[in-house]
């Protein structure tokens, strides 16, 4: 009994991705039957179309493993957008930072820590309260909306807000 307790807790501690909380009693809004899972570590949202990078800006997709791999770029979204020009993962170069309407496309509202399909993207355990940016500023303000990956509530930081992570999409517009 204690062996199988002591393997249980190791193999949760090797685990690459966050596992989220979820409840069986709202209905997903993001089943992982919406997406078409591709090799090359992106992800077809079959319901609007678009094209997302499995793994957040800073990691690289590994096929052999199938994870992410690699430190998250935990940084403001002013210099997300600087990197997302360079980015060429999977092979696409027309990456670039979804916009507020396509960001909460992809968030599971019957799960928290993170709010987000686990199966699709994988979201390292250290980033699952972050807050993800979107490319739609608050024209009344310096301020631009995102989402909170803990609980999936929408919100707006200041572009230099340093905490932010960023998924990447392509496709739509």
């Amino acid at each position: 009994m204690k062996l199988t307790t002591l393997v249980i807790c190791f193999l949760a501690l090797c685990s690459n991705g966050l596992q989220a909380y979820c409840r069986d009693d709202i209905p997903k809004t993001t089943p992982t039957r919406d997406f078409t899972v591709h090799d090359d570590g992106t992800v077809t949202h079959n319901v609007t179309g678009l094209m997302w990078y499995r793994c957040l800006v800073g990691q690289s997709w590994n096929a052999q493993s199938r994870q992410c791999e690699g430190e998250v770029r935990s940084t403001s979204l002013n210099a997300h957008l600087r990197i997302h020009k360079l980015d060429s993962s999977a092979g696409y170069s027309d990456w670039r930072v979804p916009n507020f309407h396509e960001l909460r496309s992809i968030i599971e509202h019957g799960c928290f820590q993170p709010a987000i399909n686990t199966s699709v993207f994988q979201v390292p355990e250290t980033h699952g309260k972050s807050y993800i940016h979107s490319a739609t500023p608050d024209t009344s303000s310096q301020r631009i909306f995102g989402i909170s990956l803990e609980q999936g509530l929408s919100g707006k930081q200041f572009y230099s807000y340093i905490g932010g992570v960023v998924l990447m999409v392509r496709g739509g517009e």
